[in-house]
Formats: structure tokens, sequence, C-alpha cells
């Protein structure tokens, strides 16, 4: 979780505290027990499709600032509906 926090702060990547820590938990997941991190709370497919759509949209995020990038980007923390965010 540090490296990650501290990973966010030199790119100057604006990601909540809140988010950080839920990343982290469902990388955990993933890696270590091969499933969602939802899937320890409900085994609704929705749950698993809105996590993957949030993992996406962070590592987009953290990509595209690695690459120098600062600009729009499509979020896709909703698979179904994405949508165009002004800035990275």
């Amino acid at each position: 979780m540090n490296f990650l926090k501290k990973l966010c702060e030199t790119l100057d990547l604006n990601i909540s505290a809140e988010d950080l820590n839920l990343f982290v938990k469902c990388r955990n997941e993933l890696v270590h027990k091969g499933r969602f991190y939802c899937s320890t709370v409900t085994n609704e497919t929705e749950s698993k499709v809105k996590e993957y759509g949030f993992l996406v949209t962070l590592l987009d995020r953290i990509f595209l600032k690695l690459l120098g990038y600062s600009g729009p980007y499509i979020s896709r923390r909703t698979l179904a509906n994405p949508t165009r965010v002004d800035q990275v």
C-alpha cells in the first residue's frame, strides 16, 4: 500500500485513499486466492464486472501517468457505459 501511495504521489496522480485500499484488497485477492475480492462478500456476476472495471481504470491511469500522458482518457469503471474523463 505504501509503495502504491508513494507512486501516485510521485506521478502527481490524485487517487483517494479509499480507492487505493480497495485496489490493494482486490489485487491481493486475485493474486493470492485467484478470485475477485467482491466474491468474498457476494456471488453476483455484476459485482465482478464492476470490480474488473475499477481495476482496469486505475491501472490505465497509472500507466498513462508513467508514460507522461496528461489529458483526457476513457474510464471503464462502469464497463457497460465507458465515460470520457477530462484529465488523468
